[in-house]
Parts: C-alpha cells; sequence; structure tokens
C-alpha cells in the first residue's frame, strides 16, 4: 500500500439475514424519466473512486465443486473423490480511474470438506500500465512466468474480475458520446480511455451480469417503467425502479439486447446505493437472478457508501442453483503511483514473455539476475500464457 493515505479496515464476519418485502407504495411518475436526485447521488457515487481505489474481498461459491469438477478446474488428480471442495478467490485491486490503468492479484484457494487444510492452486496478477499488458503467474511449486504484451488503449480488453464493484453497480460516470465511441454496451463499466469489458461479453450471462441502472438508461436498452417505495427491513422504505426492454431504435447497438426486466432497490439513507437488484423473466416474471447488498459503512469519502456483505444468486425455476458471497476486506483511496502498474519478477527460473504483434521472445532469469534468451522450440512452464 502507498503512503499518506487512510486505511479502512472492514469487519469480513456478516450475517445476512432475510428480508421480507413489506406492501409497496408507488409514486406515480409523468416522464417515467431518472429522478434527478437519485442520477446525481449514483454520479457522485461513481466520482468517489477518482482519483484511485485500492479494495480487497473474498468470494466464496456455494454449492462446493464436486470432486470430478474439482480435477477440472484446479487439473489436480491427488485427492479424496468422496471429498467435495469449497472455492475461495482472495481479490486485491489498485485501479487508477482517469486513466484505466490497473494492478490485480487473484489468489484461488479451495478448502477440502471435513479438513482445515487449504490447498493453494492459482496465485495470479493482471496489470496495464497504459502501454503494457501483464499477466504473472506464481502458482505453487510451479516455475513462475510473467509475460508483458505491447498494447495501444485501443486494443486493450482487460481481465479485470471486478465482481465486488460490479455486483454494486458501482462504475464512474460517463457521458453518452462515450458510451457511443465505444459501443460496449454489455455490462456498463466503462473507461473514457478504453473499454473494460471485452465487446463479446454476453449481456445475458446470468452468472457475470452487473445491474448497470445508468448505462442501460445511457444507452437506450431500457426505458424506465415504474417507480415505487418499498420496505425490505422495518422502518427502512428503499425506492425501487423497474427497467423494462426498451424498443429497438436505431440508437440502439444493432448486436445488444435486453430480455429481461431488471429491478433496482435504492437505499436513499445510503446516497441510494444499491440494496438489492433482480432479474426477472418478461415472458412469466420468473426470478433469474438476484443481488443483496447488506451491512453498509461509511468510506473515508463521504459520498460512497459500500456494503460489507454481497451475495449474489442465480435461479433455475426458481430454486438457487449457485450463490456468491463476498466479503468485503480492506479500502485505500489515492492516486496510485505509475511504477505499481509495471510488473517484475527477477525470481531465478522465472519465464519472461515478451509479445509483440505476431513476433514472440522467451527469456529465463539466472541466478545472477540477468536474462537468457530461451529457444523459441522449447515448451512453456506451467501456467504461461499462450
Amino acid at each position: 500500500m502507498y503512503a499518506g493515505k487512510v486505511l479502512a479496515t472492514v469487519s469480513l464476519l456478516i450475517c445476512l439475514g432475510a428480508a421480507h418485502s413489506q406492501p409497496a407504495t408507488t409514486q406515480s411518475t409523468a416522464s417515467l424519466t431518472l429522478p434527478p436526485a437519485i442520477r446525481a447521488a449514483l454520479q457522485r457515487s461513481a466520482g468517489a473512486l477518482a482519483p484511485g481505489i485500492t479494495i480487497s474481498w473474498t468470494v466464496r461459491r456455494d454449492p462446493p465443486l464436486t470432486a470430478r469438477e474439482y480435477a477440472g478446474v484446479a487439473g489436480s488428480q491427488n485427492f479424496d473423490h468422496h471429498k467435495t471442495f469449497t472455492e475461495e478467490n482472495r481479490v486485491i485491486l489498485t485501479w487508477r480511474v482517469a486513466d484505466g490503468h490497473y494492478l490485480e492479484s487473484v489468489k484461488t484457494i479451495f478448502h477440502p470438506s471435513e479438513s482445515d487444510r487449504r490447498i493453494v492452486r492459482f496465485n495470479m496478477q493482471y496489470s496495464y500500465d497504459g502501454q503494457m499488458f501483464f499477466t504473472h503467474t506464481a502458482n505453487p511449486d510451479e516455475v513462475h512466468s510473467l509475460q508483458r504484451i505491447q498494447l495501444n488503449e485501443e486494443d486493450h480488453d482487460n481481465m479485470l474480475d471486478l465482481g465486488y464493484l460490479n455486483a454494486m453497480d458501482l462504475h464512474p460516470p460517463l457521458t453518452n458520446a462515450e458510451l457511443t465511441r465505444h459501443q460496449s454496451f454489455s455490462a456498463g463499466l466503462y473507461s473514457p480511455q478504453f473499454d473494460l469489458f471485452s465487446k463479446d461479453l454476453d449481456l445475458e450471462s446470468g452468472k457475470w451480469i452487473t445491474p448497470g441502472l445508468l448505462s442501460l438508461l445511457n444507452t437506450h436498452l431500457a426505458r424506465l417503467t415504474a417507480i415505487d417505495t418499498i420496505t425490505l427491513d422495518p422502518g427502512h422504505p428503499l425506492t425501487r425502479l423497474r427497467l423494462e426492454p426498451a424498443p429497438v431504435t436505431t440508437t440502439t447497438a444493432p448486436t445488444t439486447s435486453m430480455s429481461d426486466v431488471r429491478v433496482f432497490y435504492l437505499d436513499p439513507k445510503y446516497h441510494y446505493a444499491l440494496r438489492r437488484f433482480e432479474r426477472e423473466s418478461v415472458e412469466d416474471g420468473e426470478l433469474l437472478f438476484r443481488i443483496d447488498c447488506t451491512d453498509f459503512r461509511p468510506t473515508q469519502n463521504g459520498d460512497l457508501f459500500l456494503p460489507n456483505s454481497v451475495v449474489t444468486t442465480q435461479f433455475d425455476e426458481g430454486e438457487p442453483i449457485e450463490t456468491l458471497t463476498y466479503r468485503l476486506g480492506e479500502i485505500l483511496f489515492g492516486e496510485p503511483p505509475d511504477d505499481l502498474f509495471t510488473l517484475n519478477d527477477t525470481t531465478p527460473r522465472t519465464w519472461i514473455i515478451d509479445g509483440f504483434g505476431s513476433h514472440q521472445q522467451v527469456h529465463v532469469v539466472q541466478k545472477d539476475g540477468s536474462l537468457r534468451l530461451r529457444r523459441k522450440s522449447a515448451s512453456r512452464p506451467a501456467g504461461a500464457a499462450q
């Protein structure tokens, strides 16, 4: 962490209580446009990320993986076939909002059932410094590798895991001109410099879907059809917004669509932070996906409130089939230094893989720190990028 900034540590242990809906109080709106107070609050919250943020979280998947699933994910056959394995990712993200530079570390840990043992299978870093994209692999018991690819901003589609921020629907405010220029409407998180999501990301993917309230309205993919007040917790009213697919027009990107209904529950007490989000089937109202955010706390920036717990649930025929539980770790605000985003690894035997267009060179770090060119026919170490 860089000096001179305030570090806020939040509790990792949250008890998520069941919320029971109370009757909604409908408030009619003639234009069904997003109220200016809500739009301004969302933009202030997104702006609170600037000039930069370092944030960490853990995420656990439920149900646990079967032995066969674990073998496929972890690439290991050395386990008890009667066990199940709980997958946990520990993520630390540093993001400089102004220019889109980032550094993300992701450690994947598997917890076997009926055991206190932890198996660390993957230890990865992804970084972008404006010119080079880095993929650093330091998996246990494997040779390290560092791949460096020279990219310009227009070519860059990053590999960020933004799960916690996505679930919060927390995105930098953007103009319609920026959205039109980048033509990437899949999730609603964009940078003025480059797309933060691949143009091929499936808008309808339940597993990776993000709410995208402002982007859906700004890009005319959805229309606001209802605004009302509802209470999930006694004495704590929320503002509920219902978005339905917009008719296809000349302003809608031809390769995008929104075939579901999206319902946003915003909390006025916390500057209209997202409290709940739901996707429903257009045909019969069947619940497809839900996000619940609880235990909010203020941050160093008074415009931004973040939940200690975020739970996303995917449904099939009304039954939950997969749940991701996020626990917020540490938060640090401030502008990260330039050198943070340029990765290096001087560990002996590390493979340094440089890609410049179709040309690729592989060097190996020697004991004295020097690099030796490796023959092109050599096979890559385990974990090295293809």
